[in-house]
């Protein structure tokens, strides 16, 4: 039986190589993406997840929002952004930084404390 990291590494996306050149490029940002944020980069129109991850732009939906998205990195994550089996987030055109719901919930903590 195969094990499910090489069955992923078969299945890489074909954004992959760059990916890892995008991960060593911005390495500051995806260590602050690793402290619960989505960060978009919008020079190369992608979004680092909070497991450092590459999202990529999926479809720009009617309202303006960017909607990025990457089912293989979600479907192999160990820690869960959300419950969905993938995450597809919406991105508005103004906002390059966004808190995970988890980090949301724990930045509004520490505002009432």
């Amino acid at each position: 039986m195969m094990n499910p990291y090489e069955l992923h590494e078969r299945k890489k996306s074909p954004h992959y190589e760059n990916d890892e050149q995008l991960k060593k490029q911005y390495k500051t940002t995806v260590d602050k993406a690793r402290q619960g944020y989505f960060i978009r980069i919008t020079e190369h129109n992608i979004v680092f997840c909070p497991q450092g991850e590459v999202l990529h732009k999926k479809t720009l939906r009617k309202n303006g929002y960017t909607r990025y998205s990457n089912k293989m990195a979600c479907k192999f994550c160990k820690d869960k952004c959300c419950s969905s089996p993938h995450k597809e987030l919406d991105v508005s055109p103004s906002k390059n930084v966004m808190p995970t719901p988890l980090k949301r919930k724990e930045l509004k903590e520490n505002l009432l404390t």
